[in-house]
């Protein structure tokens, strides 16, 4: 006895080849167990912050990719590390003496996690001279987790 017709049966071989294909993609993009997302990119933070407060504007350049591009508010992007190093190297000379980074949410996949979060900004007194938000793309690199997209804005 055939319970499906010969096109329907191929019909169903395809639909069960596609739900399994679908499964196992699934499965592929799931985080890998045992990774603290959040953990290791406020680490990567700290260090934006210290380098940021020494006036290390290359520091800072070292936490990102090489083929990074910054996203400011007002103003062109930002595309490679000479371009990153220059803009915080600015950014340092503009009055901003030191950032708070604070992630709200980080989440990854792999070798790239997103993170989006709020910033305090300080005058070299270490007064609050203002506040914005962020999303960033990361990308581990060499084993570090480096900016790789970088975009924010500034709270009025």
């Amino acid at each position: 006895m055939q319970i499906f017709e010969e096109g329907t049966m191929h019909t169903k071989n395809t639909l069960i080849t596609v739900a399994l294909f679908g499964f196992l993609a699934v499965g592929a993009c799931a985080e890998p167990a045992g990774v603290d997302y959040m953990a290791e990119i406020k680490a990567v933070n700290a260090e934006f912050e210290a380098y940021y407060s020494a006036g290390n504007a290359a520091g800072v350049g070292t936490l990102y990719t090489e083929d990074a591009m910054l996203l400011p508010p007002g103003g062109p992007a930002a595309s490679g590390n000479e371009a990153t190093v220059a803009f915080w190297r600015e950014l340092m000379a503009s009055g901003l003496a030191g950032i708070e980074l604070i992630d709200d949410e980080v989440f990854g996949m792999g070798n790239t996690a997103t993170a989006r979060g709020h910033f305090v900004g300080f005058d070299a007194d270490g007064n609050e001279i203002g506040t914005g938000k962020y999303m960033v793309v990361w990308k581990k690199d060499g084993g570090a987790w480096k900016l790789h997209r970088d975009i924010w804005n500034n709270d009025q």
